[in-house]
């Protein structure tokens, strides 16, 4: 068997797409172990599971003092994401009213609606 010519070789530097590597200042290259009780352990996993983050994550933001962890965000709650959805209709709400006020329109019966609704969701 012949090999094939030269030239029909690719090319050592020829990139077929992908992305296009970051500057090498950014790359995470140096990889640790960490040994810690098992009190730690169930404290990491705890925080992991709690903000939505890796372990390195979560070492990494409070070690580079990006974030304490008390600051990191939590993922909101099933109840917290109804509150917001019924707070941005209220918000569509009240903006259409202004406009129907603008407009010479009685708005006071969908006002004392919507600040019952508010009443509500504060109690």
């Amino acid at each position: 068997m012949s090999e094939p010519p030269s030239d029909s070789l690719p090319d050592k530097n020829h990139r077929k797409g992908g992305r296009k590597p970051g500057p090498v200042a950014n790359k995470q290259r140096h990889v640790i172990s960490v040994r810690l009780t098992d009190a730690e352990y169930l404290r990491l996993m705890g925080e992991t599971a709690k903000y939505k983050l890796s372990q390195g994550e979560v070492l990494r933001a409070v070690w580079l003092n990006q974030h304490s962890i008390t600051k990191l965000s939590v993922p909101p709650t099933v109840e917290r994401a109804k509150q917001r959805v019924q707070l941005v209709g209220m918000a569509n709400d009240l903006q259409a009213l202004l406009k129907r006020g603008g407009h010479g329109e009685d708005t006071n019966k969908v006002l004392l609606s919507l600040v019952a609704q508010l009443t509500l969701m504060l109690a």
